[in-house]
């Protein structure tokens, strides 16, 4: 695809698409293009960075609420690093709980059921009624 001066390769899109899909937000597209494909960098970049921020915001506010951490101390919590998209166990467990997109936040129940799930940032207050309301 041209636009002015300055082309954009699709494949490569593609490529930055699929990774952040699969949860690596350390990916960019080049600066410094000009007409459509400049904007379409700038536009994905920002995406990628603006969910690279969600899922520190979530670290950083609503998994360190003290208030939060005080209810979750009756769940077991599995964290997974899903930016390795070269990793088969990443694979399997993004497809056993049907995860398209990052962040997400799978919550189940002692008979291991899912009762919430989060594909957003979620403030502490809104976590903590979530998991209020699970066995």
């Amino acid at each position: 695809m041209k636009s002015g001066n300055a082309s954009l390769d699709q494949q490569k899109l593609l490529a930055a698409l699929i990774a952040v899909r699969d949860g690596d937000f350390t990916v960019r597209m080049p600066l410094g293009a000009t007409g459509l494909p400049g904007r379409i960098h700038d536009a994905f970049n920002e995406v990628v960075g603006l969910n690279q921020r969600l899922c520190k915001e979530l670290s950083r506010i609503t998994f360190s609420d003290v208030g939060v951490m005080a209810e979750a101390a009756r769940f077991i919590a599995v964290k997974v690093d899903a930016t390795n998209e070269d990793d088969d166990a990443v694979d399997k467990v993004k497809n056993r709980y049907g995860v398209v997109g990052l962040p997400t936040v799978v919550l189940l129940g002692s008979d291991g059921v899912e009762r919430a799930r989060f594909t957003e940032f979620v403030p502490p207050e809104r976590f903590l009624d979530a998991i209020r309301e699970i066995n």
